[in-house]
């Protein structure tokens, strides 16, 4: 059957290791070195089962996986890669910088290290080759740069970095020091062993917090830090509410209704192939009247991610689905009808707010008319109908209010859409050997940091999960990540927002244009009643002059107050917003698009850094939208 919540991820702790040749190893280190690694990883292992274990978690049940990244160049690496094979728990992941037989020509003057390459390689549990510019320099060594790749894909998939290094300054973009370099910069926990000082080990981690005496207690504090759920956020009435929990408990209905939002959506904006205006008008009627079925998130995020990925290898292609279609597809789904019942709830709260004007002000004059009549029975009946009907909408509002404020459909539909958005960026970055800066937990906890809620810890989560793609970097498979980044997330991303830049202002103007026409025909209305004009038209059909005052005053109160419902609309729905922040967007993924486009030579590199740049570019959006969204909260007025 399939899953009637939001599945739980794998608890999953991955460790880069990385660091000097022999050499730069001093002879008499390799014992002590080896004794270091397979000593964390055992401290790692500990505690990574202490916290998977813990009720309430957050992980799956079962076991937790345990995977050490190694580049099996001779010295550290290897090192690296024999203490995870001896330590009972832990996967060996061999990630190589270029071809196998190309790389073994490193190990030439090295029969021992070349041994010791193929026989890890053999026991390696995933592989994974990328594509480092295999060169050899004219005096028989390789540059640096042949390695870079290898080196930015260790620092952006590990949790932690275990380094080997002497201190020295680097010796090329593809060496121990950059690599370092690059994960202070990225936020990623350095566990630092000096080969020349073996007894001075150190976690470099929070600038803010002192360092311990024991290196080994410092490392269960920072596994513990990246795997620990978020604490208990505040609700808006002050309570403590486990949102983590309340999301993998989140159910869906089988179907939804139309409503009023998207009558107005439709009434406005026309998309690309959309029909007409009578008969989509009559469309969207009749879905909100009759229940439309909604699919089980995770088949269609599957059907979806199939459709998206088919230029992909069938491994990468079903791995994608494995690893982010099942989390990816319930966000989505998830935020879809949060923000489905939080419009439609506001469309209700100015929709029916006039109204209840309108009879307050006819029931009043209906009082007034009865009086001067002797006690009229139909305006006694006219009264008490028009003061039950601004009883019974304002009853409505009210509890629309109190319904929408306690379902927290605001929060719940900011933290699942971001989530989704997010899961979305990092499966096609995951294609490439990459992730996103949102699934760090910063050096330095700072108050609002959306990487510290629980739609962060759950997007490190997936992201270890997943782990690093498997198989070859060769030209196939990158020409395909190029195309997936190029036509289904950025190109994708480009059209949503040109569209969401069409559709804020193909509603924003004509309903400003309607309200301020109101307005201007409740002046007209009440200048003309300065000199009876009104009156005079109206006392050709109504003999009335009560009934005369009573529609008079329904107008002039009844269009401003409309006037105002329709402003307030157009405020909570935040269109404008929308349109003028996604028409800044739409120009700079276009520009990515163009970069693709002229790529050359065509590398994951390159194909990387652009993909980074429009998940930088998406995020800094997803964060405007929200910060301005979380504003506009449902109100009775």
């Amino acid at each position: 059957m399939p899953a009637i919540s939001p599945p739980l991820p794998k608890c999953t702790f991955r460790v880069a290791i990385a660091g000097h040749r022999p050499d730069r190893l001093p002879p008499e280190s390799e014992g002590p070195l080896e004794t270091f690694i397979r000593r964390a990883l055992i401290t790692i292992r500990a505690e990574v089962h202490h916290h998977a274990g813990r009720p309430g978690s957050g992980y799956q049940p079962g076991a937790p996986e345990l995977v050490v990244l190694s580049g099996l160049a001779a010295g550290t690496d290897q090192i690296g890669a024999r203490a995870a094979i001896a330590t009972s728990g832990w996967l060996l992941h061999a990630v190589l910088p270029f071809a196998e037989d190309e790389y073994a020509r490193d190990f030439r003057d090295d029969p021992d290290a070349l041994r010791q390459y193929r026989r890890l390689l053999q026991r390696a549990d995933h592989l994974t080759v990328l594509d480092g510019r295999a060169r050899v320099a004219p005096d028989g060594e390789r540059g640096f740069d042949a390695y870079a790749p290898l080196a930015r894909v260790l620092v952006d998939q590990c949790d932690l970095l275990l380094v080997v290094w002497d201190g020295s300054p680097a010796r090329g973009p593809g060496g121990t020091a950059t690599m370092v370099q690059a994960a202070r910069q990225a936020d990623v926990p350095i566990l630092h062993f000096n080969p020349r000082a073996p007894r001075r080990i150190r976690l470099e981690t929070r600038p803010d917090v002192p360092e311990p005496d024991d290196w080994s207690t410092a490392l269960r504090e920072q596994v513990g830090r990246l795997l620990a759920p978020p604490d208990a956020a505040k609700s808006h009435r002050g309570e403590e509410v486990d949102l983590r929990k309340e999301y993998f408990e989140e159910t869906l209905p089988p179907a939804r209704r139309a409503t009023l939002f998207d009558l107005i959506g439709s009434a406005f904006h026309r998309r690309p192939g959309d029909s007409s205006w009578l008969p989509r008008i009559a469309n969207t009627i009749l879905r909100m009247v009759r229940l439309s079925p909604i699919p089980h998130p995770i088949d269609a995020a599957q059907t979806s991610w199939e459709e998206q990925w088919i230029g992909m290898s069938a491994s990468a292609r079903t791995l994608a689905a494995e690893h982010f279609a099942a989390h990816y597809g319930w966000a989505d789904a998830l935020a879809t009808r949060y923000a489905s019942e939080f419009r439609a709830t506001y469309s209700r709260v100015f929709a029916l707010a006039w109204l209840a004007v309108v009879a307050a002000f006819v029931g009043t004059i209906a009082e007034g008319w009865g009086g001067e009549a002797g006690h009229s029975p139909t305006a006694a009946v006219i009264h008490t109908i028009c003061l039950s009907a601004e009883a019974l909408v304002l009853m409505v509002v009210f509890a629309n209010v109190y319904w929408g404020r306690r379902g927290r459909l605001h929060e719940r539909w900011l933290d699942y859409r971001a989530l989704a958005e997010r899961l979305r960026h990092l499966g096609v970055l995951w294609a490439i050997g990459r992730t996103t800066p949102a699934v760090r937990l910063p050096a330095i906890i700072l108050s609002g940091d959306p990487r510290t809620s629980w739609v962060g810890w759950y997007l490190r989560s997936v992201a270890r999960e997943a782990g690093l793609i498997t198989g070859v970097f060769d030209h196939g498979h990158l020409e395909s990540c190029r195309l997936l980044l190029r036509n289904e997330e950025i190109d994708r991303q480009q059209r949503f927002h040109a569209s969401a830049r069409d559709r804020g202002r193909a509603i924003v103007h004509p309903l400003e244009r309607l309200a301020e026409g109101l307005f201007l025909v409740a002046l007209l209305i009440a200048l003309g009643n300065l000199l009876h004009a009104p009156e005079r038209i109206l006392s050709r059909w109504i003999t009335n002059p009560g009934m005369t005052a009573a529609i008079l005053g329904a107008i002039g109160v009844g269009l401003p107050a409309l006037a105002s419902a329709i402003h307030g609309f157009l405020g909570t729905s935040d269109f404008e917003s929308i349109a003028i922040r996604s028409a800044g967007v739409a120009p700079r993924l276009q520009e990515l698009i163009w970069r693709l486009d002229h790529l050359d030579p065509i590398d994951s590199t390159s194909i990387g850094e652009i993909g980074a740049e429009a998940a930088r570019i998406m995020e800094g959006e997803l964060g405007s939208w929200r910060a301005v969204t979380a504003a506009r909260k449902l109100t009775a007025v």
